[in-house]
């Protein structure tokens, strides 16, 4: 008896499974890739957010210093609500009378994972 030869082109079950497999797993670092990526894009968005509004804070006490004297009792907080959610600004006055400047410290933090603050110094000449 002769034994017939199989010619059919074609894939087997097993190298199909082979190939969903690893099309599954390529798919899955894709999605996991995108979401840090977008994880990572709301963090900076946050932390610029953070740098403006303690920017704005230290201009508008320079603005105060050259019309009164900024002293400790000038210290104070404030919470401020954006599109990117609650942000919380503190800032505080630290006279140095040796050198006749007023050191600024303008503090924001917001909710966030890792490290979710921004602090800005200066100083302002009396």
């Amino acid at each position: 008896m002769k034994s017939k030869i199989n010619n059919a082109a074609g894939f087997t079950l097993i190298e199909l499974l082979v190939a969903a497999v690893i099309i599954v797993f390529g798919l899955l670092a894709i999605a996991t890739f995108l979401g840090n990526l977008v994880g990572k894009n709301t963090a900076n968005e946050r932390k610029t957010i953070a740098t403006v509004l303690a920017e704005e804070k230290i201009e508008d006490l320079r603005n105060d210093a050259l019309k009164i004297d900024l002293t400790a009792a000038d210290n104070g907080n404030d919470t401020i609500t954006t599109d990117a959610g609650p942000f919380t600004r503190t800032w505080t006055i630290v006279e140095d009378f040796a050198s006749l400047s007023d050191q600024i410290t303008v503090l924001v933090d917001w909710e966030g994972r890792g490290k979710s603050e921004v602090t800005l110094v200066t100083l302002i000449s009396n």
